[in-house]
Formats: C-alpha cells, sequence, structure tokens
C-alpha cells in the first residue's frame, strides 16, 4: 500500500488473520483520506488469496488475479453511487443471496461497503440480519468516514477500528515522495497542473485537509492548493464590495463540497491566528497576509463561518442543491457583516 502510517494497522490485522480471530464484521472508521478504503482491499485481498506471504497476497494466483480485475465470484464492493447518493436495500438483498451460494474459488466470500453511512435504513436492517448470524466463510468489511451515522445496532455487531491522522511529520515525508500521476487518459483535468512539492505548498495542502495525506495529495496532484487560496480572497473581496454574492456562488457552484471544506480550515487557522497568535500554515507572503485579514474579522463571526461551513459540507454529501446551499452560506456571511 506504500501507507507508512498503517504499518501498524496491517501489522495487528495479519496477527489476527494467522492466529483465525479476526471478525466476520469489521467496521473501519476515520478521517476521509488517511486510506481506509485502501486498508479494507488490502485486507480483502489478502484473505482471498490462495497463496499469501506474510501480510501480502501473492499477486500471481487465480484469485488474485480476479480480485484485481473486479470479476471475483467471492469479492464484492459496494458503494453509493455519486455525492449524496445512497446504498438501497435492492443492493443488499442482491448481496445477501450471494452470500448464501458457496465460496466459487477458496474457501473465504468478502464484501467490502465503502460509504457504509450511506446506506438507507432498510438497507442497514436487511444487512443487520447477516451481521447477527454471519456465515463461517463470510466476512463484511464496513468503510465510513462517520461510523457515528450508523446505526448502533450495526456498530455493536462489528469490531471497530479507527484509523488517525497520522504524524503531519510522516504525512509530509510520505507527501515529499510522492510523485504526481499523469494526466488520465480520458482527459480528465489534463489542463491541471499539479501543485510542485514545495514545502509551503505540502504544509498548506495538509493543513485544508486536516492532515489528511491521500486529500493532500488530491489537492496537489489536481493543482487545487492554488484553486483553495483564490476562495479565501474571493471571501475577502466580498467582505471589501469588490465582489458580489452571485458572481462568486456562479465561479464555486460546481466544487461546493470541496469548497465548503477549505472554508471551514481557512475559518480554523484565522481563529487560532486571532486567539493564539500563529497558524499552522508557513509563512508565504500572499498566502499569509490574505489569512491576517480574514482574522482581523470578528471573532464570534469566525466561529459561526467555521460551524456553518461545516454544516454545509455536510449537506453538499446529499442531493441539496450546492448553488443553493453557496447562496445560503454566503448570504450568512453577509449578514453578520453588516
Amino acid at each position: 500500500m506504500n501507507l507508512p502510517w498503517l504499518d501498524p494497522v496491517v501489522e495487528r490485522l495479519e496477527a489476527s488473520l494467522s492466529a483465525q480471530r479476526l471478525p466476520h464484521g469489521l467496521l473501519i472508521g476515520g478521517t476521509r483520506g488517511t486510506g481506509k478504503n485502501r486498508l479494507a482491499r488490502w485486507l480483502a485481498g489478502r484473505m482471498l488469496c490462495l497463496a499469501p506471504s506474510g501480510a501480502n497476497a501473492c499477486g500471481q494466483c487465480r484469485s488474485c488475479q480476479l480480485a484485481d480485475s473486479n470479476t471475483h465470484p467471492d469479492f464484492r464492493i459496494i458503494a453509493p453511487e455519486g455525492p449524496g447518493g445512497q446504498i438501497k436495500v435492492d443492493e443488499i438483498r442482491e448481496l445477501i443471496d450471494l452470500l448464501n451460494l458457496t465460496p466459487g474459488i477458496g474457501s473465504s466470500r468478502v464484501v467490502v461497503i465503502e460509504k457504509a453511512e450511506q446506506m438507507n435504513r432498510s438497507a442497514a436492517n436487511s444487512l443487520l440480519k447477516t451481521l447477527e448470524e454471519p456465515s463461517g466463510d463470510v466476512w463484511l468489511i464496513l468503510v465510513s468516514d462517520r461510523p457515528d451515522w450508523l446505526p448502533a445496532t450495526i456498530r455493536s455487531r462489528c469490531m471497530q477500528l479507527t484509523i488517525p491522522v497520522p504524524d503531519p511529520g510522516i504525512a509530509a515525508e510520505w507527501l515529499a515522495q510522492t510523485r504526481a500521476p499523469e494526466p488520465s487518459d480520458d482527459g480528465q483535468d489534463a489542463s491541471v497542473e499539479p501543485d510542485a512539492r514545495s514545502p509551503e505548498n505540502l504544509e498548506l495542502a495538509l493543513v485544508l485537509t486536516g492532515g489528511a495525506p491521500l486529500l493532500a495529495a488530491g489537492l496537489l496532484d489536481r493543482g487545487r492548493v492554488g484553486r483553495a487560496v483564490r476562495l479565501l480572497e474571493d471571501l475577502l473581496a466580498l467582505e471589501t464590495g469588490q465582489k458580489h454574492a452571485a458572481s462568486v456562488v456562479s465561479e464555486w457552484t460546481d466544487e461546493a463540497g470541496e469548497g465548503f471544506e477549505w472554508l471551514a480550515r481557512w475559518s480554523a487557522q484565522a481563529i487560532r491566528l486571532k486567539t493564539i497568535g500563529e497558524s499552522t500554515i508557513g509563512e508565504a507572503a500572499a498566502r499569509s497576509t490574505a489569512l491576517v485579514r480574514l482574522a482581523e474579522l470578528d471573532i464570534d463571526r469566525l466561529h459561526a463561518a467555521y460551524r456553518f461551513s461545516l454544516e454545509c459540507r455536510r449537506l453538499a454529501d446529499t442531493p441539496m442543491r450546492a448553488d443553493l446551499l453557496l447562496t445560503r452560506w454566503f448570504s450568512q456571511w453577509a449578514k453578520r457583516s453588516a
């Protein structure tokens, strides 16, 4: 996986596998961008491999090859479709019918449910029956950014494993060594230049993602660090009347979810700068100047902006229209400036 902060977790899971003590229900929770999905897929591959070598699947056996091509008869990955999508009861019922069959290869059947908190109530209730009386050859791995949103009955029937945000030094070192990927063949993001892996950009990317290395890498690889700075500048332009809310809303509608996350991070950094006199962002002149200007605003207003940004970020993962959410946010901002 090449995610060094997960090495201790991998060792624990490998020890449980070797001792045949891994529970049939596992719930992996924690902040987005810490590698939870990669960990779940590693574990699934390790369990399905016919000739594992220590903590690693062999990558060569028939089971590994089928798992890599997403055609393994005993392996399923379930995830919601798109932002705000739900995992519906029909998907879970189809899965349960599949789990009632005997394994096609080897002796294990493994299911990974990503963003498990987005199962609707009927889907969660349907899955609960399988968790309560699991077959001896079935393992369910649930992955969730917000495990507290899952029903208590689901959580209580799983071993819960929380992946913490790694130490900033480990995250920064990993980011510095990670090479930006080539543009995709379909042309998506082909016009976006990756942000240079300068110490300032690494530091800012980690701050803007709450220390989550994979999210920070995504910002850098897609040239988004500069875009996040642009949002802060737009916010200050609104404050001085240099821009109107309608133009800012139209510019950010397509990336509202990410934008709300940045607004929350900028607000938190301004609060920190205002209250203790320092931020966790380096002293790149243009960025620190904009942040200092934000920190000059009323502390109650900054706290309100932070809380409302988090609320809107959560709502951005629902079917609610992004332009309406942004309009609400900027209206609230303008109201408090009056």
